[in-house]
């Protein structure tokens, strides 16, 4: 986590081993060591989803950006004196794009599960962008990809705060419980349930390996 780039990717890379491991129930179902030999293999494996993260944020990034210029001059037009008080119509439309904002990235988590399930468990960029599986993906799970991203997000919130209040180095054990969280619930419990509901099972590359 220390590690500036670099660190999130092998972390990434971390948790598709611990959800593939569990999806197999290698090792007794348990959670797969961090082997500090394999920082290559685990920066190759978060390098995909890194990458899919990436070009979809610079496509969400345009609108949201265009969304936030617009709020400005609407604040600016409507505040009346320059040093004034802002108008309730600017403190209304504020909220509006703040709710905007919310809504917005709440969906584009939930639209990013199936892409970055695809690059984390193919070890591919290209699969990523199987649009016909993420459409298939989101039918039959969107409500659990939806309740999965929010639990998340709100129980990061408390364990943010108890870091916190251990000078500040605590964050680095709660972010770690949140990184094994993530891991669990979303690369392997939502991506078994899509199975067992009949869902298109994803090529993975160790299989592939396996068979040459």
């Amino acid at each position: 986590q220390m590690l500036p780039v670099v660190g999130p990717l092998l972390i990434s890379g971390y948790q598709f081993e611990v959800a593939e491991s569990l999806l197999h129930r290698t090792r007794s179902g348990t959670y797969v060591d961090f082997d500090f030999d394999r920082f290559k293999d685990y920066l190759l494996r978060g390098l995909w989803p890194f990458l899919v993260t990436l070009v979809c944020s610079m496509i969400l990034t345009f609108p949201l950006g265009i969304l936030w210029m617009v709020t400005i001059f609407a604040f600016l037009a409507t505040t009346g004196k320059p040093n004034g008080p802002p108008s309730e119509l600017a403190i209304l439309g504020f909220a509006c794009v703040f709710f905007a904002v919310l809504v917005l990235s709440i969906a584009f988590n939930v639209l990013l599960v199936p892409l970055l399930l695809r690059a984390g468990y193919s070890q591919d960029f290209g699969q990523a962008f199987n649009f016909q599986f993420a459409k298939n993906f989101l039918a039959l799970m969107w409500k659990e990809t939806l309740l999965a991203t929010l639990f998340l997000a709100v129980i990061s919130i408390p364990l943010f705060f108890a870091g916190m209040l251990l000078c500040f180095v605590g964050v680095y054990f709660t972010v770690s419980i949140l990184m094994l969280a993530y891991a669990h619930l979303i690369d392997y419990q939502l991506y078994a349930l899509y199975l067992s509901r009949g869902g298109e099972p994803i090529p993975l590359k160790s299989a592939a390996v396996q068979e040459v």
